[in-house]
């Protein structure tokens, strides 16, 4: 009885203390400034020159809230797709970057931080945490991910794909096959 009731104080703190998580404040966004932006001349900018690296919501760029709860690990993310070419204004490299939220004045206010150099791997991000991000790119196509969990420590990712990622619009079903039955 002991171990159920404990069981049960455990499992009822931890929904408070998620419910206590808000999320980022969708104003603001989230802008991901770094080193990478230097081929364009403004590395460090904040909010970034380049729009795939801004918020879409302050800075009218490409950082954009995607919801749905399914999307990592159960949260909306903020996400960006974006290119990396010899043309540029991103080219291949190793860069140190930043997860960033905050009013016009102060984008540095939060940041997310520590994110290991690793791709189609999800990593912890740490709040308010030390050293940047840092992320080896090579030529082709990046989507940048973070959970949006509020202003604690949170989950990201850095997928790579060779072409362009593509979105699928419809998905109809004719009825003509079964679930389970082999073909």
């Amino acid at each position: 009885m002991k171990k159920t009731l404990n069981y049960l104080l455990l499992c009822c703190l931890s929904m408070f203390t998620l419910s206590l998580s808000a999320q980022i404040f969708n104003p603001e966004g989230v802008n991901m400034p770094g080193a990478w932006t230097e081929n364009a001349g403004c590395a460090w900018s904040n909010p970034p020159c380049v729009a795939d690296f801004a918020s879409a919501t302050q800075a009218g760029g490409n950082v954009a809230l995607q919801t749905g709860r399914d999307q990592c690990g159960g949260y909306n993310v903020y996400q960006t797709i974006f290119e990396v070419s010899p043309a540029g204004p991103i080219v291949a490299g190793t860069y140190e970057w930043l997860f960033t939220s905050g009013p016009n004045g102060g984008e540095y206010n939060n940041k997310w931080a520590e994110m290991p150099d690793a791709v189609n791997t999800v990593q912890s991000v740490i709040f308010q945490g030390g050293p940047n991000n840092t992320l080896t790119l090579t030529d082709g196509w990046y989507t940048i991910a973070l959970a949006d969990i509020g202003y604690v420590n949170s989950v990201a990712v850095a997928m790579y794909t060779s072409a362009a990622p593509i979105s699928i619009t419809n998905v109809s079903d004719d009825g003509t096959y079964m679930a389970g039955v082999a073909e």
